[in-house]
């Protein structure tokens, strides 16, 4: 590994070289980032993830093709250099793969300028935009230029990813939709953030065709979630017969949630956005979150370790390393199948999804309902 220091770019060279195949020359990769931890927490994880991302931690069995990647990265927090600059800086280095921006206000700086350089398929390769799948901000960047660019296929290979909870959400609606789910109930919490969620979750759940009954939206004082959750009942009776209950919650709120539906004589299914279990917890803590069915990582089923955001992230970085490295997406393009540390990955259009494993918490055990890496 070698690494230089310039200007606030870091070049890093990963010789990931072990099986019979190797690519005649280095894999090269741009990765425009935000690392001052102040100003966001989602860039040095990722960081992190494709650093990490050596001969120790893979199976060589799993793969014929192996390159080496030389990885430079960004930081889009460094005040010294503009973004417009660092976005220039990056263009010109044409590399094979570049990842970013990261931050959403690098990619309005995108949008709202309408001379801002596209990356050409003659210099750059692919693109893995950083974005959510059900809200394609890189579709208003110069949408005239950009369907143009399409069009004439002068654009590289557009894909986008999430690296927050969106895929969460799409694994746990989609789970709930193939049980037979069709009228739900949403439980969030009352925040800029939580706002954001409901409308995420009522736009894709009503995109497979069912109905959000009722939602609320809980604040920071314990003794109030029991009336707000009987009053979700009642409101969602009202409306119509109750399916089941989708909620986003601390492990307080979580552990709430089942006893006061068992209190108010109710049997719908619980589905959390997020893992419930923390290291930590208790055996009768455990038995307060039974049934409770939550999207996980591959990586961390049976193990009782907290399946947070940014390891999360960290692992989409690891596992994108990875992906560029053995060359898979052209074999995603054509359907294949991709298992990753933070999920299977497939390809839908322009979007690059990760399959996560659907658990399911029965009292002090986790088991498995589903999961893309035992399906393949």
């Amino acid at each position: 590994m070698r690494s230089s220091l310039n200007g606030g770019i870091l070049s890093v060279a990963l010789l990931l070289s072990f099986s019979v195949h190797s690519c005649p020359e280095p894999i090269s990769v741009v990765a425009l980032l935000p690392l001052n931890s102040e100003v966001s927490s989602f860039g040095t994880p990722f960081l992190d993830g494709m650093l990490s991302a050596s001969v120790d931690d893979l199976d060589v069995t799993a793969t014929d093709v192996s390159c080496e990647v030389d990885i430079t990265y960004l930081d889009t927090t460094d005040e010294s250099v503009s973004f417009v600059t660092q976005w220039y800086s990056a263009l010109e280095m044409e590399p094979d793969y570049l990842i970013g921006p990261l931050l959403k206000h690098n990619q309005q700086q995108l949008i709202d300028m309408d001379r801002v350089e596209l990356p050409t398929r003659e210099s750059i390769g692919y693109w893995l935009y950083p974005g959510e799948f059900s809200k394609l901000t890189i579709s208003k960047l110069n949408s005239r230029k950009l369907n143009s660019r399409k069009q004439d296929g002068s654009l590289p290979q557009l894909y986008q990813f999430s690296i927050g909870n969106n895929e969460k959400i799409r694994n746990v609606l989609s789970y709930g939709w193939e049980q037979g789910l069709h009228n739900i109930s949403i439980i969030l919490p009352n925040s800029e953030f939580g706002s954001g969620m409901a409308e995420e979750m009522r736009e894709l759940w009503e995109e497979m065709g069912g109905v959000v009954l009722a939602e609320s939206h809980y604040g920071e004082r314990y003794s109030n979630f029991g009336k707000l959750v009987e009053d979700l009942l009642k409101v969602s009776d009202a409306e119509g017969a109750l399916d089941g209950l989708f909620i986003f919650a601390d492990e307080a709120h979580l552990q709430m949630i089942v006893p006061l539906l068992n209190y108010y004589g109710r049997s719908e299914p619980v589905f959390s956005v997020s893992a419930p279990l923390a290291d930590g917890l208790s055996e009768s803590e455990r038995l307060d979150l039974n049934s409770i069915i939550y999207p996980q990582q591959p990586s961390l089923v049976g193990e009782y370790r907290v399946d947070d955001l940014l390891l999360q992230i960290e692992n989409i970085g690891f596992d994108m390393v990875n992906l560029i490295r053995e060359e898979k997406f052209g074999e995603l393009q054509q359907g294949e199948f991709y298992q990753g540390r933070a999920g299977g990955y497939v390809v839908e259009g322009e979007r690059l999804e990760r399959e996560l494993c659907m658990v399911q918490q029965q009292r002090s055990a986790r088991v498995i309902l589903q999961c893309p890496s035992l399906e393949r």
